[in-house]
């Protein structure tokens, strides 16, 4: 029995080297989410962004990753059992998929809705994280390379856009300027979603590394210094501020667990008193040139995202019982797009108000507790406990904005962060 189950799991050379390449190529669709904006696809005349056919709206990743996915699923039977099993027996994952089947059916079939936010919001993060669970976790090592390339090259790339206040790709548009201030984007999907990648980046780049006197711990701590501070290039002020309490109370869960224990990281303590100096003159340095003055000034001017936000209050308040339960009409919703330029809709900052208006609370309450508990349970039980730290930044940042409500590739992009750094050797299917 033993020698014909070896049998059945052992591949022939070619379907192994396959798998192989899949998984590779699987990776290299994961970066793509963040390789390819919406300003590449305007380059390359893809109608990513309306104007074209639905199948032009969902983006390039989403349709290679999928695709990659399902010929892996077919040729590596161990890798097809462990998403098998995954997606049978979880009851988080489960509870979230079906939350948005359920949203997306809706606002589709009767409110006559674009399927293509669901696709690259929630479809595509869902086959993210079920891949990278399900993958080997050698496989991880690839994506986190890549993704550290990424990031490199764009923190370069913004410092270099904020200097020279110009973009990198694409024309200057509208919100490239703000109050007089300028905000980089690279090659990022917008400002404020380099302002979230970022956030999620510096956050899991400090929760994965040792803090140890060597080579590749200063590494590490360079690179969220400098993720965090490329955040004040983008003007993403929710962002900057939910990345520096979460790092925060990070560093003082981690004191008060020293102090219990008995056992302080005298690394740690090194880094406190060599870097608080330097890490304070650089400040005052970087103030002086002006580094700061977009976000100063979009702190001081806070008219439109508090009016967006008053517009979505005063709209659901103004819903009659049965629209709130069960949401506008088909009519009246397409109405309030036509009007959006006058109520700023698309700018509305709170996703959830975004999903009660076209929804209702029917709906949208199910579907943020899924959330909830797939941010906060499901994602920390495959990879590490503080995962809940950038989960919780997640949940503020999308909050806050129409961050999950809108076409975006953020949250497929953010959890394959989490997963990469953060997700524990032991997990691993085997």
């Amino acid at each position: 029995m033993a020698v014909a189950e070896a049998r059945i799991t052992l591949q022939p050379r070619s379907a192994a080297r396959l798998a192989g390449w899949l998984r590779t190529l699987i990776a290299f669709a994961t970066v793509l989410f963040l390789w390819m904006p919406p300003s590449v696809f305007e380059l390359l005349g893809w109608a990513y962004l309306g104007g074209g056919s639905e199948f032009q709206k969902i983006h390039f990743a989403t349709y290679l990753l999928i695709g990659t996915t399902l010929a892996l699923f077919l040729i590596d039977g161990l890798f097809r059992r462990n998403v098998l099993y995954l997606c049978l027996t979880d009851w988080r994952l489960i509870f979230f998929a079906l939350t948005v089947a359920a949203v997306a059916t809706y606002a589709i079939l009767f409110k006559q809705l674009s399927i293509a936010p669901f696709v690259d919001t929630f479809l595509a993060a869902l086959v993210v994280v079920v891949v990278w669970i399900c993958l080997p976790y050698d496989s991880l090592r690839q994506l986190r390379t890549l993704l550290d390339v990424f990031f490199i090259v764009n923190i370069a790339l913004l410092f270099f856009e904020y200097a020279a206040k110009i973009l990198v790709i694409g024309n200057i548009t509208p919100d490239s300027y703000e109050f007089g201030q300028f905000r980089g984007r690279a090659f990022f999907e917008g400002q404020l979603a380099a302002a979230t990648m970022l956030g999620v980046y510096c956050i899991v780049n400090l929760i994965s590394t040792p803090i140890r006197l060597t080579s590749a711990s200063i590494f590490r701590i360079a690179l969220v210094l400098a993720s965090f501070v490329a955040i004040f290039t983008t003007g993403g002020r929710t962002a900057m501020v939910v990345s520096a309490l979460v790092i925060l109370l990070y560093f003082a869960i981690s004191l008060l667990s020293q102090l219990y224990s008995g056992r302080l990281n005298k690394a740690a303590i090194i880094y406190g008193v060599v870097g608080m100096p330097v890490f304070a003159i650089c400040v005052f340095a970087l103030l002086y040139f002006g580094f700061f003055d977009t976000m100063i000034s979009r702190f001081e001017y806070d008219i439109g995202s508090a009016s967006t936000r008053q517009v979505a209050l005063d709209l659901i308040a103004a819903l009659p019982p049965s629209e709130l339960w069960l949401g506008m009409s088909r009519d009246d919703l397409a109405a309030l797009v036509q009007r959006q330029e006058a109520l700023n809709l698309l700018a509305i900052e709170i996703s959830w108000a975004n999903f009660i208006l076209a929804c209702g609370l029917a709906l949208t309450i199910p579907l943020f507790v899924a959330y909830v508990v797939f941010l906060f349970s499901f994602i920390p039980y495959y990879s590490s406990v503080w995962a809940i730290l950038p989960s919780l930044f997640l949940l503020i940042v999308t909050a806050a904005s129409n961050g999950i409500w809108a076409k975006t590739t953020v949250l497929s992009a953010s959890l394959a962060l989490i997963l990469a750094f953060l997700r524990r050797p032991a997990e691993d299917a085997a």
